[in-house]
């Protein structure tokens, strides 16, 4: 089973979408930080804490986590999720393209909401047409998802 860290906008759509709870289900050791689950809904971040593994960074881990090169406008919460996933390997999933942007660059796994949405049902977990409904949701609310891969999505859902 994969090792995966998780930011905050992945488990606000999530939570937006009312997926969160199955997002656990799919085959991943779940992790986020503490920092991450400080900028959670309340509702949102205790259904967190109960599924995923909440890591702290100690005063030794911000030392070593400030000493690297960063891009402009991460968060600390942004920056604990890197540094750990570097630090152990795992899978990131971020919907931020710098997130995804860096972890191509220092060579980590990364992955957004439409490969989530895509698993739902490569795994079992949803129908396509109920997911789809939810990708069109999550198209209203959310502005940075690329439209044109959501729309091949949805086309390649409907078929």
């Amino acid at each position: 089973m994969q090792i995966a860290i998780t930011d905050a906008n992945i488990f606000i759509d999530l939570f937006e979408l009312e997926l969160l709870e199955l997002f656990f289900q799919l085959p991943y050791e779940f992790n986020t930080t503490v920092f991450v689950l400080e900028e959670l809904e309340e509702a949102c971040a205790l259904i967190v804490a109960k599924e995923s593994k909440v890591l702290n960074i100690n005063e030794e881990d911000k030392e070593e986590l400030d000493k690297l090169s960063w891009n402009k406008g991460f968060s600390f919460p942004d920056k604990s999720i890197l540094f750990v996933a570097m630090k152990f390997e795992m899978v990131v999933f971020s919907g931020e393209k710098k997130m995804k942007n860096w972890c191509l660059k220092n060579g980590l796994e990364s992955h957004g909401i439409l490969f989530i949405l895509q698993n739902f049902i490569d795994k079992n977990i949803l129908p396509k047409d109920f997911v789809s409904s939810k990708l069109i949701e999550l198209m209203n609310f959310n502005q940075w998802l690329p439209t044109d891969i959501c729309l091949d999505l949805l086309d390649e859902w409907s078929s």
